[in-house]
């Protein structure tokens, strides 16, 4: 399936999900206006929101297989442009990446969630996003907080965010963790106004906690995604 050149705006919660999907190519489509549903009810509850969400809605979603989320652009969201699951740590060929090119801006929340894919094994040992940009998001340009002994975020270009990036490694205590960087470009204030005159950072750093967290957390309490809920873990 070939979802390509397409406009999705004004959706309610959700702009683009996909789900226990195979051969799927998502590319060159604009997600934005992505508005949360009036709902009384909830409580402390909230609503799953995003502009796409791969493979993470239902989770853990062991139904996605080859699913290519690229060039993509989300705008306009709350919670996160992207919620989507990253590559093997190292493999840079296109054809290979699932996700790749994307780019997210004014975001209520992250830019992007790139979490370990429950389909593939070795995520638990280590995974990677990369080729991607963010500029404008309330919180952070790309999180994680997701049990992987080896995260990575590679060629990325994230600009003029609130909180820069987070990379949080969750595993038991016992383990080695590491949350690595690389070929990543932070950029500060730049001279596009916005109503949100906060203190930027660049790289937030964290310590490393024994679980992951949700990839649509569905209470008050679970957001930010940053935000650590489980015991602390060593060896990060």
């Amino acid at each position: 399936m070939l979802v390509q050149d397409s406009f999705f705006v004004g959706s309610l919660s959700i702009g683009a999900s996909i789900s226990k999907s195979k051969d799927v190519v998502f590319k060159n489509n604009l997600v934005g206006d992505v508005q949360p549903r009036d709902i009384n009810a909830l409580g402390m509850g909230i609503d799953k929101w995003a502009c796409v969400a791969v493979c993470s809605y239902f989770e853990p979603d062991t139904g996605c297989s080859n699913v290519m989320v690229t060039d993509n652009i989300a705008s306009g969201c709350k919670f996160a442009g992207f919620v989507a699951p990253g590559h093997k740590c190292g493999d840079y060929e296109e054809v290979e990446q699932n996700f790749r090119g994307n780019v997210a801006h004014s975001i209520d929340g992250h830019g992007a969630r790139i979490y370990p894919s429950p389909s593939v094994s070795d995520h638990s040992k280590c995974y990677e996003g990369s080729y991607f940009s963010a500029y404008k998001c309330v919180e952070q340009g790309v999180v994680t907080q997701d049990t992987s002994l080896d995260i990575r975020m590679t060629n990325m270009q994230l600009i003029d965010n609130v909180e820069g990036a987070t990379i949080i490694a969750g595993g038991e205590p016992t383990e080695e963790k590491y949350a690595r960087y690389k070929n990543v470009h932070f950029y500060g204030m730049t001279e596009g106004e916005d109503d949100r005159c906060r203190s930027r950072l660049g790289m937030q750093l964290s310590s490393m906690g024994v679980g992951g967290r949700g990839l649509h957390p569905d209470s008050e309490s679970a957001i930010p995604v940053a935000k650590l809920k489980s015991w602390g873990s060593w060896f990060g």
